[in-house]
């Protein structure tokens, strides 16, 4: 019996035949096909939508500024910790406008004494893109040992400054 299987096995292997080489088409083809229509696609585009178009290709191949507004204390050393009472005490805070146009600012400037807050002066400028502005408050204590927050806020931006001084 093992020599019979022996026999058809080399009978059948002595039948086989080589299966003959398939040419196949270059592999290029397709890719370049796909590149030539996303082209002409986007060729179509640029046509019908230029504006959009050229938009896009700014942002996406040139640095685009960052508007953004500065708000600090002028001079923080200046800044007294030790407020008087029943006196005027003062503060200087500076804003800087890059937005990239002019923009009017509203302040606010409050003291808080852990409770009562009180308003010491709100306004509107406006400030030349690039441009900065001081404005100096005068704000007056009402209690003795007491600690106050002193807050600077631009409305509308959501930045705020803070310093704290305390009544002796």
């Amino acid at each position: 019996m093992n020599a019979s299987v022996d026999e058809e096995v080399t009978g059948n292997q002595e039948n086989l035949t080589v299966p003959p080489k398939i040419t196949r088409r270059p592999r290029w083809k397709l890719p370049i096909s796909i590149g030539l229509v996303g082209v002409t696609i986007v060729a179509g585009l640029a046509a019908t939508f230029p504006n959009q178009v050229k938009y896009q290709v700014q942002i996406s191949l040139f640095r685009q500024t960052t508007p953004y507004t500065q708000l600090f204390f002028t001079n923080p050393a200046a800044l007294s910790s030790q407020l008087r009472v029943g006196d005027k005490n003062k503060l200087s805070f500076t804003v800087i406008n890059d937005q990239g146009d002019s923009r009017s600012y509203q302040y606010t400037v409050t003291v808080d004494d852990a409770g009562r807050k009180e308003l010491v002066t709100r306004g509107v400028f406006t400030v030349k893109n690039g441009g900065r502005l001081t404005r100096t408050v005068l704000f007056e204590p009402e209690f003795r040992k007491t600690r106050y927050l002193i807050t600077v806020q631009l409305n509308g931006l959501d930045q705020s400054i803070h310093y704290d001084g305390v009544t002796s």
